[in-house]
């Protein structure tokens, strides 16, 4: 992995079955094939499930055209690669996210209280767990959210729409919970967020053992600790949204045959063992 604040330093993290606990994937289109021509994602889950890897996803599915998300596919194919997935792998390995929420003249809480019902409908059954945010105006993307309208809302705002969402989720079956938000979104029943999760990683590798709070998280996030190994400027979806899009009109790097995603090792790289 490159440090994206000094490009030089390389940390090298093994992903031997032996030094694995479980794998979280984030994903917005498991379906997609990573390299033209080659298997999609998901048909390649077998080749983990071989070699004895537990994971589960954090599966994005939002209510935005493709001028937010220009690169996703339409959401009845999303909805049903979702919904496949989930009876492949069953409820508990596939957690929805539907987030971030944005607000612009178009995507209004009205807006989002109707779709967001919807999806509830559509995956009750399918998932057991929401995840919600509310966008926040990060300096990266500050620019890009003046452009297209995204506004932050006041809170009541918030915590109204947090709280209609949470009683959907009630509803279908599955407990809405709130990623890095303030704790007054407890009192609209919208729990804590944990993307990686404790219970849900003892559930699905039927181990019991204690992880520790993840340091140098941002506030209110109740991470378990982990090792991340995503790379900034690598996903060609191209969401409007995205702090962690920081490519100028440049393709990734994609070389099966290097050990960095984005990237190859150069021998100027200090390469670090973790």
């Amino acid at each position: 992995m490159r440090n994206p604040y000094n490009p030089r330093q390389v940390t090298e993290v093994s992903l031997k079955p032996e030094n694995v606990d479980c794998i979280v994937f984030w994903t917005k289109n498991p379906c997609r094939s990573v390299i033209p021509g080659e298997p999609a994602f998901v048909e390649r889950l077998s080749w983990l499930d071989d070699r004895g890897y537990k994971y589960y996803f954090q599966f994005t599915v939002t209510s935005y055209n493709q001028v937010i998300e220009p690169a996703v596919p339409r959401k009845k194919e999303i909805i049903a690669g979702f919904r496949n997935l989930s009876q492949k792998l069953g409820p508990h390995r596939l957690v929805w996210r539907y987030d971030p929420v944005i607000f612009t003249p178009e995507y209004t809480a009205c807006y989002h209280k109707k779709y967001f019902a919807y999806l509830a409908e559509v995956f009750a059954g399918f998932t057991d767990t929401c995840v919600i945010s509310f966008v926040d105006a990060y300096p990266a993307i500050q620019s890009r959210m003046n452009r297209y309208g995204i506004y932050v809302p006041p809170e009541e705002t918030l915590l109204e729409t947090a709280a209609f969402m949470a009683e959907c989720g009630r509803r279908n079956g599955i407990t809405v919970t709130a990623c890095c938000e303030k704790s007054e979104f407890r009192q609209t029943g919208v729990l804590p967020a944990r993307c990686i999760d404790p219970d849900r990683i003892k559930l699905v590798t039927g181990r019991d053992f204690v992880l520790k709070p993840a340091k140098g998280q941002r506030s209110g996030c109740c991470y378990a600790e982990s090792v991340d190994i995503g790379t900034y400027g690598t996903c060609t979806n191209g969401c409007i949204y995205c702090y962690a899009d920081r490519r100028k009109n440049s393709v990734p790097v994609c070389d099966p045959e290097s050990p960095l995603l984005g990237s190859r090792l150069m021998p100027e790289d200090k390469v670090y063992r973790k």
